[in-house]
């Protein structure tokens, strides 16, 4: 299977209705994304999942096929460096948001903190100004 060509959840979008995506790494942070903010019942948000780090020009096609005009990056705390890259590249055709847990994967994280973590969104230039200049000083 060609995973750059796959996007787990693509068949919820609907074209017109969806406006904004949250992109995750794997099935279990999407169905966690999908529980935590109720998302079964909303066609104005979908979760989708890349199956890895990484997102390719042909999944960024997809969105834009869809009419996507928003999307959340919401990767695990230890892709900080595919985050940096991937949020910049999303960002040249979406309006790009980036959020993230800090010591587990959103999957794994409690209600309470999965909602917290949709509190502070950042653009890709904040982030890599704010946390990924924070983590190296």
């Amino acid at each position: 299977t060609e995973f750059a060509k796959l996007l787990f959840g693509y068949d919820e979008i609907k074209i017109g209705e969806t406006s904004t995506v949250i992109l995750v790494e794997g099935v279990f942070d999407k169905i966690a994304v999908d529980k935590t903010l109720g998302l079964w019942d909303s066609d104005e948000v979908k979760c989708v999942c890349t199956f890895g780090k990484k997102i390719s020009t042909y999944q960024i096609e997809m969105l834009k096929f869809k009419r996507v005009h928003r999307v959340i990056l919401l990767y695990d705390f230890d892709a900080i460096k595919d985050i940096k890259k991937y949020g910049i590249l999303i960002e040249q055709n979406f309006v790009t948001n980036i959020v993230y847990t800090t010591n587990k994967d959103i999957d794994e994280c409690t209600r309470e903190e999965a909602l917290a973590v949709f509190e502070h969104p950042q653009r890709p230039f904040e982030f890599n100004v704010n946390t990924i200049g924070k983590l190296k000083r």
